[in-house]
């Protein structure tokens, strides 16, 4: 790529004499000493970006740009992921769902990743009974967990709430197509 420099103005010449430009240029890079350096080349860098699965970065793949240009990336998961991380150049830079490279001088390459979302249900039994799994279980973002409510010998289920919110007396529940942290006691 060739541009030409606009700090330099040509001075007026006569040019009725039998002069003629390859007279002035003196062979070395384009340069015409009498009138400084006509032509500056411009030299281009390559910024190669790549998304893993359950995402996408934009603008993907070969971006050619010119020395000193910016270029701005944006990254977005699929729905039930989030950014597990930005690589720059081999160097983990964060989570952003952006990234601008500026005045760029050199080659460099962007690559994003994504993780699954995963959520916590924490379930609890009150005295003379049992649920089961109990405690905290951890599931993937669009999992289902089932869980067996029992009471005690001589004792009922009296009441189940989810999420704070009360649903009866049923001796299973089951989340399905987990979205969100519950709770179940």
């Amino acid at each position: 790529f060739f541009k030409q420099k606009t700090a330099y103005e040509i001075p007026k010449r006569d040019w009725s004499s039998d002069v003629c430009s390859s007279d002035l240029f003196d062979g070395t890079n384009g340069a015409y000493p009498q009138y400084g350096n006509l032509i500056e080349v411009i030299t281009s860098q390559t910024i190669t970006s790549s998304a893993g699965a359950n995402g996408t970065i934009y603008p993907s793949g070969n971006i050619v740009l010119n020395s000193g240009s910016s270029q701005s990336f944006s990254i977005s998961a699929n729905n039930g992921y989030h950014i597990d991380s930005i690589i720059v150049d081999g160097n983990y830079v964060g989570t952003d769902s952006s990234y601008t490279f500026s005045n760029v001088s050199a080659n460099h390459t962007i690559t994003a990743t994504f993780a699954i979302n995963m959520y916590t249900i924490f379930a609890s039994a009150g005295a003379n009974g049992t649920i089961s799994p109990s405690g905290v279980t951890t599931k993937n973002y669009g999992d289902t967990l089932s869980l067996t409510i029992a009471a005690n010998t001589n004792y009922t289920i009296d009441s189940v709430f989810v999420d704070g919110v009360f649903i009866g007396s049923a001796g299973s529940y089951a989340f399905e197509t987990i979205t969100a942290n519950h709770t179940i006691s």
